[in-house]
């Protein structure tokens, strides 16, 4: 491609194509939060928590609060509907370096994270529990030892090397063939969460008891459970506290807080400009996403009982002996259990397998766009926004969001550092607070930008409309930051993670200046780039 005469950008295009419909943007959303699997141990924790706290109602406020997150976003990106979305945002509104800090900390950093751990996750909560089920259900002792294979390191780099396999080759394939596979997936998933909340309704509390009874090989399993967490001092059984409603809300938000997702890569959507379109998706899918959470929650809660709930979570999460389940007692599990159907199992969790692979392609389809965004700026280096012509994608950012965690994963795995890395939701939070500031400023700070925007057509008492949702935004990514920060249940009350935390920002600083500083010798003033809206 041929270079800019504005030399302080990489090229006149990026090279990019707008493929992607409503639809299709709709589906990788509901995708990438997944809730099958990423709230699957929410029901339990939850009740470990707080017995009197409700995760529908924590649902409820939190998918409130991701509605004015939402629509900042959409009209963020009607704005600027661009690739790398987050640091093109923040680095025109507030700082190219801010830009580069928040968004490529969270999009880069922590989705390298997110790989890295992906083959374990993909170990521990998909395949390991669905042939051990399948072996209790089968009385197989093969199926058992399957399973259990699953969970050492050699099956887990063996499944790296497959999933990095499987992903790499979607995105050889392009957005527009993965789009079709995206339907595949998504019908999977409803499989799974219809099967879900399915077989417990169909069973009934009475045959849940007695078939969880009988898997344990006890008759009084199930009230033993009970009396086995209070013996150690825990209530099952308490009134409802708001307070302790108010503190789950970070595991609802875990997860449709990426209803913002398609920002960075809404380059490649047809009608990003959009806000109509923009709302469309994502609040549509942020909805969708609490539905399934709702659901799920009253019914397990409704059939198995939430003191069992409780008291079951408390045994797990506390590495109490008297945990009796061969696994994590993951919602899906559970559900499995009233099923006792080999078929309902192995859809399920085939459900489960299908829809998951693309969590890994997510994740670097945010990161390589960053990426690609801060190298276009002449940030970074130049490779990085290197598009394929043929496969049109950033072929060196995507390798290198796949590499490094192959080379991370078997360290992490040997190593156990994995402490440091409790940290992803709150630099998610800390991207949302950062891009929220950004939305408050924007007539101000750039009011051409604004004044070209679809955003500028609204506004509440003479105060523009995108501020005053950055402002309810930035409230609520500060709440839910204080919870997860004073909240030893989210893993992030200890040093190293927020030693890890900050350096996964800091890291950032010196390779913009350093960036900064070659660029003006090689006569390129790179500041020129942030005063405008990135080419196409």
């Amino acid at each position: 491609m041929a270079k800019s005469d504005k030399t302080y950008f990489l090229r006149q295009a990026t090279g990019l194509i707008r493929e992607w419909s409503v639809s299709d943007v709709f589906l990788y959303l509901v995708l990438t939060f997944n809730v099958p699997i990423f709230l699957a141990l929410a029901y339990t924790q939850g009740g470990w928590m707080d017995p009197g706290a409700s995760l529908p109602l924590a649902t409820i406020f939190v998918a409130i609060g991701t509605t004015f997150i939402g629509t900042m976003y959409a009209m963020l990106i009607a704005t600027m509907p661009r690739s790398g979305g987050d640091y093109v945002f923040n680095s025109r509104i507030l700082h190219p370096v801010i830009g580069m800090m928040a968004a490529c900390c969270f999009t880069v950093i922590w989705q390298i994270v997110w790989n890295t751990l992906m083959s374990q996750y993909f170990a521990n909560a998909v395949l390991g529990p669905w042939f051990t089920t399948l072996g209790i259900v089968l009385h197989s002792q093969s199926l058992l030892d399957t399973g259990a294979w699953f969970l050492t390191i050699p099956a887990i780099l063996v499944i790296m090397v497959a999933l990095y396999a499987v992903n790499i080759t979607m995105h050889i394939v392009g957005l527009r063939n993965y789009a079709k596979f995206q339907y595949i997936m998504f019908a999977f998933m409803c499989v799974s969460f219809i099967l879900i909340v399915g077989a417990p309704l169909a069973a009934g509390h009475q045959a849940w008891v007695d078939s969880f009874n009988a898997l344990v090989g006890s008759p009084d399993a199930y009230s033993k459970v009970i009396s086995d967490a209070m013996s150690y001092g825990f209530e099952p059984s308490r009134p409802f506290s708001l307070q302790g409603t108010l503190l789950l809300m970070p595991l609802p938000y875990g997860a449709l807080l990426a209803c913002y997702w398609i920002a960075e890569n809404a380059g490649e959507i047809k009608e990003a400009g959009s806000l109509r379109a923009n709302l469309t998706h994502i609040l549509g899918s942020n909805f969708f996403g609490a539905f399934l959470i709702i659901v799920t929650s009253v019914v397990l809660v409704n059939v198995i009982g939430q003191d069992f709930l409780s008291s079951l979570g408390y045994l797990f999460f506390e590495g109490k002996p008297e945990y009796v389940l061969p696994q994590a007692p993951y919602a899906y599990f559970l559900a499995s259990i009233a099923a006792n159907s080999p078929i309902i199992i192995s859809l399920i969790f085939f459900g489960l397998l299908i829809s998951g692979v693309q969590i890994s392609y997510n994740t670097v389809l945010a990161g390589s766009r960053n990426l690609m965004a801060a190298s276009f700026d002449r940030i970074f280096f130049e490779k990085a926004a290197h598009v394929s012509e043929r496969f049109h994608m950033p072929t060196y950012s995507v390798l290198a969001m796949y590499i490094i965690p192959m080379i991370l994963t078997p360290v992490y795995l040997y190593t156990g550092f994995g402490t440091l890395l409790l940290g992803a939701t709150m630099a998610n939070t800390i991207l949302f607070i950062t891009t929220s500031t950004s939305a408050i400023i924007l007539p101000w700070r750039r009011p051409e930008i604004y004044r070209a925007s679809p955003a500028s057509k609204y506004s509440v008492a003479g105060f523009p409309a995108i501020t005053i949702l950055g402002v309810i935004s930035l409230i609520f990514s500060l709440m839910v930051a204080a919870i997860i920060l004073t909240t030893p249940a989210y893993g992030l009350v200890n040093v190293p993670s927020y030693v890890f935390l900050a350096a996964s920002f800091l890291l950032w600083i010196p390779i913009y200046y350093g960036f900064r500083w070659y660029r003006a010798k090689q006569g390129i003033n790179v500041d020129l780039a942030f005063k405008e809206i990135p080419p196409e």
